[in-house]
């Protein structure tokens, strides 16, 4: 399985690289939610052969280790520099950057960045969700659950199933 470390953290990574006859040339990073991992894009990645996939686990999240002694806290510039040290680690100039819920605040993030305005092709972001008192307390349970590294349980209990495109997904893949 392949990790990088950037800036003293391991992140897990998945690269899919083009599978159709015709390669677009483009490579897109996906960002996933707080609460979830690379798996949610699982079910999408065959629509995009033509393309340079990378999935990615944050900081904490899947099988990206949480270091509480040494890295106890993370945000969106953390994620933002994440995907430009990762695209970095994969030799990659420039890219789609793709984040939903609390991963689609990184591309607009990333692309207002000095450094990533040159990087970024196109930022698509879904539901971007800005924490707010209506969401803070599936945020800080979510949160408490990355830390104490239950992290699975963490999907049932705070993801409504109708809420995720990859719920089956979720449950037919083998967790390391």
């Amino acid at each position: 399985m392949p990790f990088a470390t950037l800036r003293g953290r391991s992140l897990h990574y998945t690269t899919y690289p083009p599978t159709s006859k015709s390669p677009s040339g483009v490579s897109i990073i996906l960002v996933h939610g707080l609460g979830s991992t690379q798996n949610y894009y699982g079910p999408i990645l065959p629509f995009l052969s033509a393309h340079n996939c990378i999935t990615f686990d944050n900081y904490g999240a899947g099988r990206s280790k949480y270091l509480a002694d040494t890295h106890p806290e993370t945000s969106i510039n953390d994620i933002a520099k994440d995907v430009l040290g990762l695209l970095d680690h994969l030799n990659i100039d420039k890219a789609i950057v793709v984040g939903y819920s609390m991963g689609g605040m990184v591309p607009t993030t990333i692309a207002a960045s000095e450094e990533g305005k040159a990087r970024v092709v196109a930022g698509v972001c879904i539901g971007p969700v800005h924490p707010s008192p209506a969401v803070a307390g599936v945020f800080q349970k979510r949160i408490e659950t990355v830390k104490e590294g239950t992290f699975y349980p963490c999907i049932s209990s705070t993801t409504p199933l109708s809420s995720s495109c990859s719920s089956y997904y979720f449950a037919t893949q083998a967790i390391p």
